[in-house]
């Protein structure tokens, strides 16, 4: 059953606002070209005289065009300065001599003027600038409103320098809802071409446009929304128009209104077999979307099913770093010189430092302590990378363009994720020193500072002798420890006294390099600990970045269901 000419100019918008704002894998920027082209020849042969006067109205913020956009729509001059309202609140309604007019009725609400003009292309059309909305206040706004529900269509106008004013989506906000007679135009659009490349200019249009239609889905809770970018001053003062401006469909848009019965009696069987060709054009797109979601719904399957080996993978890496870096850096972040007396203090003090120069080695081939060794990271980018070149044997095998190619290679791109894992991972084992600190030793110090103490009073003991020592305790006196202090310091210089002292000197090392020892061990028993824990947490890391690939790749399935979606229901047929 052939549609009738209003749903075949709807489908036409739909093609033109599709090769607009889309990319497509399927067709070259010739190929859009030339489908742009065959549609806004269909939409001109659907187009007609109209008999029925339409109402439409223009509104918009000071500045953004209306009475060129006006002018462009009447293909000539019906809007000039001689014609400016004396008064902000005032509707200008201009009028073919011949049509008729606004019902008295309505116009009552609201102060307004007539302006008649001779051009025949709008004879069936009321056009109605209204007052910029944002001189509006109080009353008058209100007045305002109320006029707008008698109109058949409603144009809503802006330009680059005002989609995202807000006293706008305030005001739209505010008017009675009719989604379907709203008409989005942004207006001057040529200005985001001004001074620059066709495509920096195609970026900036494509960069307003997502951002207004974007608050406009958000205000209006709806996605249907009828939106054209376009320059009306070319459009008046030019016969072919730029590629990106789409007045001549927003033209033929508002023509189409006129009258729905007049319109379905010319004869379009013709122009629905054409139009049949053109939504084959977008099957084909389709039909790669189709392949490549579900290419990715195999990776996918395929990437849960290697769950297991990807940890595996994981294990040597983490392993490498743990025990050839880490481990190392554990011993030397907790080491603490001041936890030994004695001659433990300097010994440790002393291998710590040739520790540190191992560190600095070590460090020149990591970049720092806790960041993986380029070693360390080859391991994990060489597994990393069978997932890339799986997607891509996998869309090599069926042909697929090569932009699209690129885009999932974009989304897997090794080296950006590779980097992100490197952080995360730096990021896990610094989070693990942080709630490591080193372990307190007040206790481990008073017990070396006891044998100390102990083996130092053995020492005097055995330096002083028997009888100035039994002295002292006899007839305790200031005599008696003198007398014992000069015992001491005579025998420190004999035989007996220099052996004491060699004695004791060599007892003191050997306790020193005892408690260094045992030290040592409560340090390596406290980082085996952490490294155990430590693997297991990078382990986790590791298959964390599993899951973010998983879920980026079922994002991006989504999003090619959305785009099947969007373009199978655009190109459709009606039932």
């Amino acid at each position: 059953m052939t549609d009738s000419p209003e749903v075949l100019q709807n489908r036409l918008g739909t093609f033109v606002n599709l090769l607009h704002e889309r990319s497509f894998f399927s067709l070259s920027d010739e190929d859009k070209n030339t489908l742009l082209a065959k549609a806004h020849s269909l939409s001109k042969r659907l187009d007609s005289a109209q008999d029925v006067p339409l109402t439409v109205g223009l509104l918009g913020g000071t500045g953004v065009g209306k009475s060129t956009l006006m002018n462009a729509l009447a293909g000539s001059q019906i809007a000039s300065t001689s014609y400016r309202r004396p008064h902000t609140d005032q509707i200008l309604i201009y009028r073919h001599e011949d049509a008729q007019g606004i019902p008295q009725k309505y116009l009552q609400v609201v102060p307004w003027r007539e302006v008649t003009h001779r051009s025949d292309t709008i004879q069936h059309i009321l056009l109605c600038d209204l007052p910029d909305f944002d001189s509006l206040m109080g009353e008058h706004r209100e007045n305002v409103l109320r006029f707008l529900k008698h109109l058949d269509i409603l144009i809503w106008v802006t330009s680059p320098e005002k989609y995202a004013d807000r006293r706008f989506h305030e005001f739209l906000t505010q008017v009675p809802k009719a989604e379907q007679n709203f008409y989005f135009v942004l207006n001057k659009a040529d200005l985001l071409f001004e001074g620059t490349t066709p495509e920096k200019g195609y970026e900036q249009l494509d960069s307003v446009t997502k951002h207004f239609l974007g608050r406009l889905r958000e205000e209006l809770k709806t996605r249907r929304i009828i939106f054209y970018p376009v320059a009306g001053k070319e459009a008046e003062e030019e016969e072919d128009v730029s590629p990106w401006n789409q007045f001549p469909s927003f033209r033929q848009q508002i023509f189409q209104q006129l009258d729905v019965k007049q319109i379905a009696a010319i004869k379009a069987a013709n122009v629905d077999v054409e139009i049949d060709g053109l939504a084959a054009s977008f099957q084909k797109e389709v039909s790669t979307l189709t392949t490549i979601s579900n290419l990715t719904d195999i990776l996918i399957a395929d990437l849960e099913g290697q769950r297991e080996k990807w940890l595996e993978a994981g294990e040597k890496p983490v392993d490498r770093w743990v025990e050839g870096y880490l481990e190392k850096e554990f011993m030397r972040f907790q080491t603490d010189p001041t936890c030994l007396l004695g001659p433990g203090y300097p010994l440790a003090a002393l291998l710590s430092k040739r520790g540190d120069n191992t560190r600095d080695i070590a460090e020149e081939e990591s970049s720092g302590p806790f960041i993986p060794p380029n070693p360390v990271m080859s391991l994990f980018r060489d597994h990393h990378r069978l997932v890339t070149e799986r997607m891509d044997h996998l869309m090599l095998r069926h042909r697929l363009p090569q932009s699209l190619r690129m885009d999932v290679k974009d989304l897997l791109e090794t080296k950006r994720r590779l980097e992100n894992l490197r952080l995360r991972l730096s990021d896990h084992v610094r989070l693990l020193i942080d709630t490591h600190a080193p372990a307190s030793c007040g206790g481990f110090k008073f017990f070396q500072f006891l044998i100390y103490f102990i083996l130092f009073c053995f020492f005097l003991f055995a330096v002083g002798g028997r009888p100035a020592w039994l002295e002292v305790v006899d007839t305790p006196g200031i005599s008696s420890v003198v007398r014992l202090v000069l015992t001491i310091v005579t025998a420190l210089f004999s035989t007996k006294g220099l052996a004491a002292l060699g004695s004791f000197i060599l007892l003191n090392l050997f306790l020193g390099f005892r408690f260094y020892r045992r030290y040592r061990n409560r340090l390596e028993k406290r980082s085996r600990r952490m490294v155990s824990g430590l693997k297991t947490g990078l382990l986790k890391v590791w298959e964390d970045e599993l899951d973010q690939i998983l879920e980026q790749l079922r994002l991006f399935r989504s999003d090619l269901e959305d785009q099947i979606t969007t373009v199978a229901e655009a190109t459709g047929k009606s039932e």
